[in-house]
């Protein structure tokens, strides 16, 4: 699953990711840099008062969650700091 994400460049230069990331617990989320690429993975788990078989209608999405994203030049990768905040997940990358 592919979430809904934005990426944007703030007026003091740094940089903030927001990335929607609905009933996705804070342990179940990993942030990791490597070769300038940003990955943000995450697992929506099912919850167990329904079983999958007894749906009606089942339009949301389960399982593991992916976005990555090429680090612009000047982002320090040492300084980077995420929040979780009603189903959104905010990510801030500082400058060198």
């Amino acid at each position: 699953h592919l979430p809904f994400a934005n990426f944007a460049k703030k007026s003091d230069g740094t940089f903030r990711v927001e990335i929607d990331m609905p009933g996705v617990k804070k342990e179940d989320i990993n942030i990791t840099v490597d070769d300038n690429i940003l990955s943000v993975s995450g697992v929506r788990k099912y919850k167990n008062e329904v079983k999958e078989g007894d749906y009606y209608l089942q339009e949301c999405s389960y399982g593991k969650i992916e976005r990555k994203f090429r680090l612009p030049d000047g982002v320090d990768r040492d300084k980077i700091s995420a929040e979780l905040h009603d189903g959104q997940l905010l990510i801030e990358l500082e400058k060198e």
